[in-house]
Parts: structure tokens; sequence; C-alpha cells
């Protein structure tokens, strides 16, 4: 399993996420504007599954019940960021 320390000292992680990750996940993660963000580990063959980005964002409710629809995968950081601070609850559909 990966370091977690490792991982989040490899990423600064904005101050308004907040640290939503629990001991039996794979990677670390963090809740902001209703989204659950997911940061793996920099090196792919250290994640829990070496085919998965480094970055992965869900619905908040989403993952907490059922894993949800990914909105965005990515390995850049720049990009995931973009995209939480663009996002709107307004864009959800039910």
């Amino acid at each position: 399993m990966s370091n977690w320390k490792e991982i989040v000292e490899s990423q600064p992680i904005p101050e308004s996420w907040d640290n939503t990750s629990w001991g039996n996940d794979g990677c670390p993660s963090f809740s902001h504007k209703g989204l659950h963000i997911w940061v793996d580990h920099v090196d792919p063959e250290e994640r829990e599954n070496v085919d998965t980005t480094r970055y992965a964002i869900h619905l908040d409710y989403d993952t907490a019940c059922s894993g949800g629809d990914v909105l965005i995968k990515t390995d850049d950081f720049d990009e995931l960021v973009k995209f939480v601070n663009d996002f709107t609850s307004d864009e959800v559909t039910s």
C-alpha cells in the first residue's frame, strides 16, 4: 500500500480542501464544494491499482454509498484544480 505521508507531501493540497481520508482507503482523499477528490501516488507502480490516474473526483454522496460516477480522472494537478474551482452544483443532474 502507498505511503500516505509521501503522497500528501509530494503534492501541496489547497487549504480549503478538507481531509476526508479513512485508514482503509487506498489513497488519501479530500472534500471540497461537494466533491470527493482522490490523490494517489505519483509513481503508478506504487498505486493500489496501477491502471488508475493519480487524481480522480466523484460527487461526495456518490462515493460514500456506491463509488459513483467519476467526474474527472487525470494525472495533471492543474487540470484537477481548475475542474474543482470551476465546478458548481448546478452542473449536477439527477
